[in-house]
């Protein structure tokens, strides 16, 4: 029996959440006092599609989902790396200015990374490619419920021509 597709709901609060995240972590971005909020809000997002992208190569049938989910799985890779390296050079250069206001200066300069902002925008794609995989898979996954939904009422109006006669 045809019903309707439940995975609908989840894949649209997906989408949903992907959105939401976006829009709390760009502003950081173009805040130079607020970056590295930035680098940990992509880097926790990120890292979440990585597993929800791990968990999608096995889940899914369709090879277009499976190689998607292969592509999204191998960027979260990356950039999870490049987070890595931005905490580690980030340890290494803190220092603590002033013991009254406890405020820590970090000179970034010296690492290819971080000295001309290719990083953020690494993590910038990123965060686009995630919004793009889940604005294609919830494209699909509306296109099967409504066309699940249209064999369903046809069905039902075959049935009740058939009742009629």
């Amino acid at each position: 029996m045809v019903s309707t597709n439940d995975n609908c709901g989840m894949v649209i609060f997906k989408w949903l959440v992907t959105i939401m995240s976006l829009v709390i972590a760009l502003p950081a971005m173009f805040d130079p006092s607020a970056q590295t909020t930035f680098i940990l809000t992509s880097c926790v997002f990120i890292f979440s599609k990585f597993v929800d992208n791990m968990e999608g190569i096995s889940k899914y049938r369709a090879q277009f989902h499976t190689g998607f989910c292969i592509v999204g799985s191998a960027i979260g890779a990356i950039a999870i790396g490049f987070c890595f390296y931005y905490f580690a050079a980030i340890f290494n250069e803190t220092q603590f200015v002033s013991s009254e206001s406890t405020r820590i200066v970090a000179d970034m300069k010296k690492y290819p990374l971080f000295g001309n902002g290719s990083f953020y925008v690494i993590l910038f794609c990123a965060l686009m490619f995630y919004l793009f995989e889940e604005t294609l898979f919830g494209g699909f996954e509306l296109y099967k419920y409504f066309n699940t939904k249209k064999k369903l009422s046809s069905r039902k109006v075959r049935k009740l021509k058939v009742l009629n006669i």
